[in-house]
């Protein structure tokens, strides 16, 4: 029986990603009614979501199934580590393909269970700026001021998701030692759904994000 390793997809382009799910479907001769979707309600997905597909993944299919997770980066903390659970529980008729703009954002121990498969020709490693980690240094020295000011007062709407990922990076790096990180990554994934999805101020947001860090390294 053919099996494939859990595909974390990372793509900014919809037609590549779409082509991308098909071929794999018509290689593993999966059924149109055996491929589930799954996409973020609102701004992220839940861990109702995910336990949802639980259920769904109980039911032995006819034939193998192909399970399509959308803006996997944009996963809250609970479902990331609830749809952990489900990759532990090796199954060869299903198959999982973890679509994201950031994989930064997805859990580590999620990251190395999934072949990374990149369609974004010339796209860089992910990585934080150094003017980032300077500013976020700042903030954990008691120092919310001048870079923060800086930083807020010049920042658009596609610059202030940028930060927002390299805050989620940073934090996930430390989630092992600090025990604040969760907190503000899971801080940081909320107000990155409703910068993409809502009329945010990004300059408010960003505030309001420096200050809940602040507040959460007191």
């Amino acid at each position: 029986m053919q099996t494939m390793l859990p595909v974390l997809l990372v793509s900014q382009n919809k037609k590549k990603t779409e082509m991308y799910i098909t071929e794999q479907k018509k290689k593993l001769g999966i059924p149109d009614y055996n491929l589930f979707t799954v996409s973020p309600l609102k701004t992220e997905i839940t861990i109702e979501q995910i336990r949802e597909l639980k259920k769904e993944l109980v039911y032995i299919p006819q034939g193998k199934r192909l399970v399509v997770l959308y803006s996997f980066d944009n996963a809250n903390l609970e479902a990331q580590n609830a749809f952990l659970k489900t990759l532990e529980e090796k199954n060869d008729n299903n198959h999982f393909i973890l679509v994201c703009e950031n994989k930064g954002t997805v859990l580590p121990t999620i990251l190395s269970r999934c072949i990374t498969v990149s369609l974004d020709d010339h796209r860089e490693p992910y990585l934080i700026r150094p003017e980032t980690t300077e500013l976020l240094t700042s903030i954990q020295k008691g120092d919310l001021g001048f870079l923060a000011y800086e930083t807020i007062q010049k920042i658009t709407r596609e610059d202030a998701l940028v930060l927002i990922d390299e805050i989620i990076v940073y934090y996930g790096k430390k989630l092992k030692r600090d025990t604040q990180a969760v907190s503000i990554i899971k801080k940081g994934m909320l107000l990155k759904g409703l910068l993409k999805n809502n009329n945010l101020n990004p300059q408010l947001t960003i505030d309001g994000l420096l200050i809940f860090i602040e507040k959460q390294l007191k």
